[in-house]
C-alpha cells in the first residue's frame, strides 16, 4: 500500500519542498496580517526571500507534480492551497 503523499521523484521532492516553503512564507504573513500573495509569499520564505517570478517560474516548472501533490493529500498546504492563487487555482482546476 503506497502513500501517495510521500513524494518518490527529485522532481515531486523539489515541488513538495517548494510547496512547504511557500505553506510556512503564507503563515508568517497570515500571523502578520497580510494578504496571501505572490509578493508576501517572496518577502517571507524562508530560508531566504526570493523573487515573486523565481515562484511564478517553479510553480509553472513543476506544475504536474503540484498537481499530483495536491491530489494525493487533502489536508497538506491548507493555506497556500485556499489563499494563494497560483495554487488555488491548480487545486481548483486539477485535483478531485
Amino acid at each position: 500500500n503506497k502513500d501517495e503523499s510521500n513524494p518518490k521523484t527529485k522532481k515531486q521532492q523539489k515541488a513538495a519542498g517548494f510547496l512547504q516553503r511557500y505553506e510556512e512564507a503564507a503563515q508568517i504573513a497570515r500571523a502578520l496580517k497580510e494578504p496571501i500573495t505572490i509578493n508576501t509569499i517572496a518577502r517571507n520564505i524562508k530560508p531566504k526571500s526570493i523573487s515573486a517570478p523565481a515562484i511564478s517560474h517553479s510553480i509553472s516548472k513543476y506544475k504536474s507534480e503540484i498537481i499530483g501533490l495536491l491530489n494525493s493529500s487533502d489536508t497538506n498546504w491548507m493555506l497556500i492551497r485556499t489563499y494563494f492563487t497560483p495554487i488555488k487555482n491548480l487545486a481548483e482546476k486539477f485535483t478531485n
